[in-house]
């Protein structure tokens, strides 16, 4: 949904359609609550377009604007439009992790179809996430060893600054994703179609589809209500919405069906030990690589104005 919270609203001087309140359903069994509608002229800045939206006010939201991905998808901001994304880097210490989802039951066709340690499975993109999620019921139902100390469990804050906690971390979980045939040559693999193929030969592998794995720590909390929430920093950094954009899933298929990988003969982005030990050039150029988190985090937004504002 689209929503501002009240805060905003008054301070910009938006009339408030008052209703009856209504509660949203967030993790953990929070709710938050949605006391009335405001219609606006929303424009991106930079452009004269506007669009009149209807956005529902949240009493408390530590977002002052949420855009719904059904109007980001009308207006192509994640594809042809994506230079309204920016991104800053902002030193400073969080109090925890953001997780914004808002829609308890998500569609079909907002999930991508992958496989998680060979297992098919739905990735929902969430721009709102600072965090790679797995859900704990479907991680159990396929015996994912689940590490529960307290250093593998994190503080959630939801939308309407509430907070859970994860229930721990997969780690090291092999995610992949089928690479479509016209996104190959765009992705950095010089000089590892030899290596590949002679690895895919030696574990017994055809070629007749790509596909890219990331090597990642997946947080898991219990009740999510899809099998994989992917963060905003890797959608933006590996332009999900382009490059993966014919993965995504048709009404038709169900959570976990009709999720079959052809082949597995992959292209690997991975870490630089693990490079070493597999025997790669030292000499060629250190590029596509996963980087450890550093002492800092990715801020992206969207460059944008109420009309009039």
């Amino acid at each position: 949904m689209d929503a501002i919270s009240e805060n905003f609203a008054k301070k910009h001087d938006l009339k408030i359609d008052r209703t009856p309140q209504k509660a949203i359903g967030l993790l953990g069994n929070n709710r938050a609550e949605s006391i009335g509608r405001a219609l606006v002229s929303f424009r991106f800045r930079g452009e004269n377009q506007s669009y009149v939206r209807e956005f529902h006010v949240l009493r408390k939201s530590v977002c002052d604007v949420i855009l719904s991905k059904y109007f980001l998808a009308e207006t192509q901001t994640f594809t042809k439009f994506a230079h309204r994304i920016v991104e800053q880097v902002r030193m400073g210490i969080r109090k925890c992790d953001r997780l914004f989802l808002l829609d308890e039951s998500p569609g079909d066709g907002d999930r991508i179809r992958c496989t998680v340690n060979g297992v098919p499975a739905a990735a929902l993109p969430d721009t709102g996430s600072d965090m790679m999620l797995i859900s704990g019921a479907f991680a159990k139902r396929h015996g994912f060893k689940i590490r529960r100390e307290a250093k593998y469990r994190r503080w959630v804050e939801l939308v309407d600054g509430s907070t859970i906690m994860t229930d721990g971390t997969v780690c090291g979980a092999n995610l992949e994703f089928d690479v479509p045939f016209e996104d190959l040559m765009s992705l950095d693999h010089d000089g590892y179609v030899d290596f590949a193929a002679g690895l895919s030969s030696e574990m017994g592998r055809t070629s007749d589809t790509k596909t890219t794995t990331f090597i990642c720590d997946l947080h898991v909390i219990q009740d999510l209500p899809c099998d994989i929430i992917l963060s905003g920093e890797f959608i933006f950094k590996n332009n999900v919405f382009g490059k993966f954009q014919g993965l995504f899933m048709d009404d038709s298929e169900k959570e976990g069906e009709g999720v079959s990988m052809a082949s597995r003969d992959c292209l690997l982005f991975i870490r630089k030990r693990l490079k070493r030990f597999l025997g790669w050039p030292k000499s060629r150029k250190k590029r596509g690589t996963l980087q450890a988190p550093g002492e800092y985090f990715y801020l992206s937004s969207i460059s944008w104005c109420f009309a009039g504002s």
